[in-house]
C-alpha cells in the first residue's frame, strides 16, 4: 500500500479533483472450497486489504483520494472497521429511494439504447419507461433485458423489443418476480426457436 499507493500519490496532493479507486465485488475475491465457502487465506487478504485502506484514508497527509468498495455483507467484511462510521460511509443498496433507481435504470436504459444512431429513432419514450418499470428497481433485469434486445444486432432490435414488453405485459404471471418474469420470457422464446 506503502509503495503502490502511498508514496505516488502523496506527490499529487494538489490536484483539483480527487482520484477515485473503484474495488468492486470485494466478496467475490477469491476461489470458492468444494463446500462453497470462501477459504480462509482469501479472508484474511480481504480483511487485510480493507484495513490497510482505512490506515491509507486515515494518514496525517489528506491526499486527493476516495475508495469505494463494493461488496455483499459477508461476516469477514462487514466486522473491519469498514462498518465504523468514523472511517467509512456505508450505503446498503435496499435502502436508496425506489423512484432514485427507476429513474437510473430509466438513463441506462435509454443510455445504451442510445448508444447506436440506428436505434436511437426506433424506441419511444413511452417503450423506455414500460421496460423501466417491468424492471422493477432491478439493474440485473434492465441489463439481462438489453441483453437479449441487442442480441440478434440493431436490425431485430425493435422487434426483439416489442415481443419482450407483450408477452411481459400479458402472458406472464403479475405474481412472478421481474427476474423470473424476465428469464421465463427468454427461456420459452428459446424453446420455441429451438423447435422451429
Amino acid at each position: 500500500m506503502q509503495k503502490l499507493l502511498y508514496v505516488p500519490l502523496a506527490s499529487l496532493e494538489r490536484l483539483p479533483k480527487p482520484i477515485i479507486f473503484v474495488i468492486d465485488a470485494l466478496d467475490e475475491c477469491g476461489d470458492q472450497s468444494s463446500t462453497g465457502e470462501s477459504n480462509t487465506t482469501t479472508r484474511r487478504i480481504v480483511s487485510e486489504l480493507i484495513e490497510a485502506l482505512i490506515t491509507f484514508s486515515c494518514s496525517s497527509v489528506k491526499l486527493p483520494v476516495k475508495f469505494y468498495v463494493t461488496s455483499r455483507p459477508e461476516t469477514h467484511i462487514r466486522d473491519t472497521l469498514v462498518s465504523d462510521a468514523a472511517f467509512s460511509k456505508v450505503l446498503r443498496l435496499h435502502t436508496v429511494d425506489k423512484e432514485q433507481v427507476t429513474a437510473d435504470i430509466c438513463l441506462y436504459i435509454s443510455t445504451r439504447l442510445s448508444r447506436n444512431p440506428k436505434l436511437r429513432t426506433i424506441f419511444t419514450t413511452k417503450e423506455v419507461n414500460t421496460l423501466t418499470q417491468l424492471c422493477d428497481g432491478l439493474f440485473i433485469v434492465a441489463t439481462i433485458a438489453l441483453h437479449y434486445i441487442l442480441s440478434n444486432g440493431v436490425d431485430c432490435a425493435a422487434t426483439m423489443f416489442k415481443i419482450m414488453l407483450e408477452s411481459s405485459q400479458s402472458s406472464l404471471s403479475e405474481d412472478a418476480a421481474p427476474l423470473d418474469r424476465m428469464y421465463t420470457f427468454i427461456l420459452e422464446d428459446a424453446a420455441k426457436f429451438d423447435m422451429a
